[in-house]
């Protein structure tokens, strides 16, 4: 089968459109499937069967740009997926219309919920957004969303949380699959070589990685950590950067470090002794089970999909979002009960070894097979 992979993220960008789209382009080739992707990029995808568009270009013209891009790789393909409703889901459902292609959606989250809070006054959460209307851009992004969901043969999510919001969309249950992210690191470094390298000595490193959201609560996390002698690290980029430098300076022990490759971000979670994500909305967390996987120990919330992995005092300490006593007190917890985190860390990599590309792919194979 030929398929085409319509994204709006690729590595070396993170984020789970971008693993996901280069685990089927990578791994679906050795099961007889040929992939090719096409992508919005801020430079040149230099990588066989990657057509990126970049975007730099205005407005309106990238997406021209990229709309044509999808049609002149439609007459190779059998089967266009989108990896998001709106960015690359307009383009591509509308290609797939025009030349009879099989579509297929997979969703990671309410895209006019996210630019609803970033940029049109939308001060709620995912599910109280989802009881009411707002302002025409945001029910205009809805629209689109909808629309292409509405039109795709099925709709892929990744926890049952992103399947009752689609469902809310009005999407039918049964054109609904549910498949879990798959996570795999990079091998990681030695834990003494990577603290190491990094100028970590012998404080407590907490960890934190996601976009610098309003929803990601990173404020919080800055606060529960003022006064510990620990060290907290934050991973990504995002439009909330400069309000949380400002917010962080005379904290003595926090880090930002933009963005990082898969490779970089590894060795932190190598050097790391805990993982904090104050999260308010996440579909199926790559960053959590990532974490997991390097045996870190985790305190999160239990918003969204978290519930469906976390389990308070077994895998993790769940944590009520954006409560800074509560934070504070968990992570000093943390800080000073090393066997705490040893457990919370063993049964968290047991956790983590569920979620294998090998059974991502095998339920991915199965609804293309019954497109």
């Amino acid at each position: 089968m030929n398929i085409l992979c319509a994204t709006g993220i690729y590595p070396p960008e993170i984020g789970g459109p971008a693993t996901f789209a280069r685990m089927i382009k990578k791994e679906l080739p050795a099961r007889g499937h040929q992939v090719r992707v096409v992508t919005y990029a801020d430079a040149r995808v230099s990588e066989e069967g990657v057509t990126s568009i970049l975007r730099a270009l205005p407005w309106g013209v990238r997406h021209t740009v990229y709309f044509f891009a999808v049609a002149r790789h439609a007459f190779w393909a059998d089967t266009i997926i989108a990896l998001d409703p709106t960015v690359a889901g307009f383009s591509a459902i509308w290609v797939a219309r025009l030349f009879r292609k099989k579509f297929a959606l997979r969703v990671g989250g309410d895209y006019a919920w996210e630019q609803g809070m970033q940029r049109f006054g939308v001060n709620v959460l995912l599910d109280d957004f989802l009881a009411k209307t707002w302002s025409l851009p945001v029910e205009l992004l809805r629209s689109v969303q909808k629309h292409v969901a509405f039109h795709a043969r099925v709709v892929i999510v990744q926890s049952a949380y992103l399947a009752s919001v689609v469902e809310r969309w009005g999407i039918a249950k049964e054109n609904i699959e549910i498949v879990p992210n798959a996570v795999s690191l990079p091998p990681l470094p030695e834990r003494h070589a990577a603290r190491a390298s990094l100028g970590f000595a012998d404080e407590c490193v907490v960890v934190s990685v996601g976009r610098l959201v309003p929803w990601k609560g990173f404020a919080t996390l800055i606060e529960a950590t003022r006064d510990f002698p620990m060290t907290l690290v934050v991973i990504g980029d995002g439009p909330d950067r400069k309000a949380l430098e400002k917010q962080a300076e005379g904290h003595r022990n926090i880090q930002f470090t933009g963005a990082l490759s898969k490779d970089k971000l590894a060795q932190y979670l190598a050097a790391g002794d805990i993982f904090a994500l104050n999260t308010g909305y996440e579909g199926f967390s790559h960053q959590i089970i990532e974490a997991m996987a390097a045996g870190l120990a985790v305190a999160t919330t239990e918003s969204g999909g978290n519930k469906e992995v976390v389990k308070d005092g077994e895998n993790a300490l769940a944590v009520p979002l954006d409560d800074v006593a509560a934070w504070s007190a968990a992570l000093g917890r943390l800080a000073k009960d090393v066997t705490l985190r040893e457990r919370l860390g063993k049964e968290a990599r047991l956790t983590a070894a569920q979620y294998t590309s090998e059974k991502t792919l095998d339920a991915f194979e199965k609804i293309l097979h019954s497109l």
